[in-house]
């Protein structure tokens, strides 16, 4: 006898129908009436909304007021169902950069949405998910700052793992900080999309939040900042760039690896003396000291910069 489970779906009093689940192949997952119990809560929320035409584009709109940091957020939270004043955090799902002009693929990306959904509703009734951008967003409200981030870590792993075995999707996570209130969510965004550019560029990692790549993060805005800042460049260190490429990796490895002429060379696959030889010429073409702080501070930053700009062509 194959195994079934059922529940109920319920608006206050009221039921709308039933979500009836029978066992396949394989036996019934350990967390099945979690996820029900989500589903039926999903279910329901779009069954009611269904009437007042409830589409992707409505749902985009609420999370974009909800981000949106002006007086639209109080009513659409009350709308939702959601107490402004209390704790909250972001998500974001990147989908890998769907080409959206692709009905297909609209449509996978509208499944995902679904799936993001009811894991959701199963952690928080009031949860809200929409797209914003390329990517899904997750508000997640009536949060407690201490015992939550560790529940939504766990949260957002399942949803990537789901989202991997059920619909074949390679997805990645920014988690952002619980803030102390509903309207402060909107400070969270630039963060949280930062944390996705970063994670982008490993595959490997699927799920990361704003304090575990905070370096990284804070580093790219800083490289942003000076390049933007185009009068501030030393000649010297510009045309080492240009002319030796060669000679400014080789300082710029050294420099990443604090001074250590023998990890130097073997990240770069070349002799110690090699590694010296370049340094030499590295300095002479620039015309710096690397015994001076503010010239290897300054030295550094410019060639990561350069490096920097050179990876995204």
């Amino acid at each position: 006898m194959r195994e079934r489970v059922a529940i109920g779906i319920h608006a206050g009093s009221r039921v709308l129908g039933y979500i009836w689940l029978q066992e396949g192949t394989e036996r019934l997952a350990s967390n099945t009436d979690r996820i029900l119990v989500g589903a039926a809560r999903y279910a329901a929320t779009e069954l009611v909304r269904h009437r007042n035409e409830q589409s992707q584009s409505l749902r985009r709109d609420r999370v974009s007021s909800l981000l949106s940091g002006t007086a639209q957020i109080h009513s659409q939270a009350q709308s939702a169902g959601i107490d402004p004043s209390k704790p909250a955090a972001l998500v974001l799902i990147s989908s890998g950069g769907l080409d959206q002009s692709a009905p297909g693929l609209q449509l996978r990306r509208g499944e995902l949405a679904n799936l993001v959904s009811i894991h959701a509703a199963a952690y928080r009734p009031g949860s809200v998910v929409g797209a914003t951008g390329l990517d899904i967003a997750i508000i997640l409200p009536d949060l407690d700052p201490v015992k939550s981030p560790p529940a939504i870590n766990r949260l957002i792993n399942v949803i990537v793992r789901d989202a991997r075995t059920h619909l074949n999707f390679q997805i990645q996570a920014a988690i952002g900080p619980v803030v102390s209130r509903l309207d402060l969510l909107h400070t969270t965004l630039q963060h949280v999309r930062s944390v996705l550019t970063v994670i982008a560029a490993t595959p490997s990692l699927h799920v990361a939040s704003y304090s575990d790549v905070e370096t990284t993060v804070l580093t790219n805005e800083l490289l942003e900042l000076l390049e933007s800042k185009t009068r501030l460049r030393h000649e010297g260190i510009t045309q080492l760039c240009r002319q030796f490429p060669e000679f400014a990796t080789t300082l710029l490895t050294y420099l990443d690896f604090f001074g250590d002429v023998t990890r130097c060379g073997e990240v770069l696959g070349i002799h110690r003396n090699t590694v010296h030889y370049r340094l030499r010429r590295a300095c002479d073409v620039a015309g710096i000291d690397l015994q001076d702080g503010d010239q290897r501070l300054l030295a550094h930053l410019q060639i990561r910069l350069w490096a920097h700009s050179q990876g995204r062509q």
